[in-house]
């Protein structure tokens, strides 16, 4: 079934690309007068120029459907981002839980927490002086970057 819009092949094409002109020449045509015109019209064109629609037609359907994929896999990644962020009790019970390791470069000591993730940094990873410089509750910049704090 052709969506509007949609080109399934050189004479869908053809018509698309005539039917204002036969509407202009011919005030008041009716619907299956004007396709009879059409039909007419496409008849008379040479094989080359039909095979000229045709190719078109392939082009501008490649596209579509090109189009039409991207839209999926963007919908679909959409879908996957939103699967990936935690749920309001995932955080709460992450709270209390965070890394004996510095999310940054990966060594233990004196930490900071983030309150929205198990993240833990050091202050001078951070650029801080010290952790009273940061406010509370502290979000790391992966959980600002998601909308949460």
């Amino acid at each position: 079934k052709e969506k509007e819009g949609e080109v399934q092949n050189g004479f869908s094409l053809f018509c698309k690309s005539n039917q204002e002109k036969v509407m202009a020449t011919n005030e008041g045509i009716s619907t299956s007068q004007m396709v009879t015109v059409l039909v007419q019209m496409w008849t008379s064109l040479s094989a080359e120029k039909q095979a000229k629609f045709d190719k078109k037609a392939e082009e501008l359907k490649k596209q579509e459907q090109a189009q039409a994929s991207d839209k999926k896999r963007k919908r679909r990644e959409e879908e996957d981002e939103d699967k990936n962020l935690p749920s309001e009790d995932e955080e709460e019970d992450e709270e209390g839980n965070n890394h004996d390791y510095c999310d940054a470069c990966g060594k233990s000591g004196d930490l900071v927490c983030c309150d929205g993730c198990p993240g833990s940094y050091h202050t001078s990873c951070l650029n801080v002086k010290s952790p009273e410089d940061l406010p509370d509750p502290w979000y790391c910049s992966s959980c600002m970057a998601r909308g949460v704090g």
